[in-house]
C-alpha cells in the first residue's frame, strides 16, 4: 500500500498530475474491478486539506506503467485466484 504523495516523492511528478492520472485509470477500469485506489485527504504545510489517493500494489503498478522510463509486464495466474502479478523494471 502506498499513497499518491509517495509516488510524487519517488518519481518527481506534480501531485495534481498524479491525481489526474489516477482519475483516468479509475475511469477506464470496469465497474466490477476490485478497488485499487482509495480517495483520502492530507493537510499540507499551509494547513489546507487536500485530496490524495491510497493505492494497492496493483494500483501503483497501473499508474507507474504510464510513466516514461518504466517497463512493466503483467501475467495472470489462475492458481492465484486470477490475481495479476507485475514485474517492473525502472531504467
Amino acid at each position: 500500500m502506498t499513497t499518491s504523495l509517495k509516488v510524487v516523492e519517488v518519481f518527481g511528478k506534480r501531485h495534481n498530475h498524479i491525481l489526474r492520472d489516477i482519475e483516468k485509470i479509475k475511469h477506464d477500469l470496469p465497474d466490477d474491478a476490485q478497488p485499487i485506489f482509495g480517495l483520502s485527504e492530507y493537510v499540507d504545510p499551509t494547513g489546507r486539506t487536500l485530496p490524495m489517493y491510497q493505492m494497492s500494489r496493483d494500483g501503483f503498478t497501473l499508474l507507474a506503467m504510464g510513466f516514461t522510463g518504466v517497463l512493466a509486464n503483467s501475467e495472470r495466474r489462475g492458481g492465484d485466484k486470477g490475481q495479476i502479478h507485475f514485474m517492473m523494471v525502472i531504467h
